[in-house]
């Protein structure tokens, strides 16, 4: 489950960088869950889908600042990741996601805490 979930994340990152809308959807199940430092923030795909469209509009890239470390909990398994998200032309944020997959290796929930902005 581990490797699959890395498989997974890395794809994740991988349509995300590429600004692929269609990707980043067969990805990510349509009920996902957004955490944001503690709070419940957006309860489905389409209430998160322009969060990407503001993303991809301004062209933010992710990368891993911190290597993945992978949790199993019964049908779930999450991705625990600290994340460099660079916006041109200096804006540079740290922060810490957990992604969590179902045994489909589809993501259900996202958990991010940690914001910081190193420069604006």
């Amino acid at each position: 489950m581990e490797a699959k979930a890395l498989a997974a994340f890395h794809r994740y990152l991988e349509v995300f960088n590429k600004e692929d809308l269609e990707g980043v959807k067969a990805l990510v199940h349509p009920d996902v869950k957004v955490y944001f430092e503690g709070t419940l923030v957006k309860n489905n795909f389409e209430e998160l889908l322009p969060e990407y469209t503001s993303d991809f509009g301004v062209h933010k890239r992710v990368e891993i600042s911190r290597a993945p470390v992978v949790s199993v909990k019964g049908d779930y398994t999450a991705v625990n990741v600290n994340l460099t998200a660079r916006v041109p032309p200096t804006e540079v944020i740290s922060l810490d996601f957990d992604y969590v997959y179902n045994k489909d290796m589809v993501m259900v929930k996202q958990v991010i805490t940690n914001v910081n902005y190193i420069s604006k």
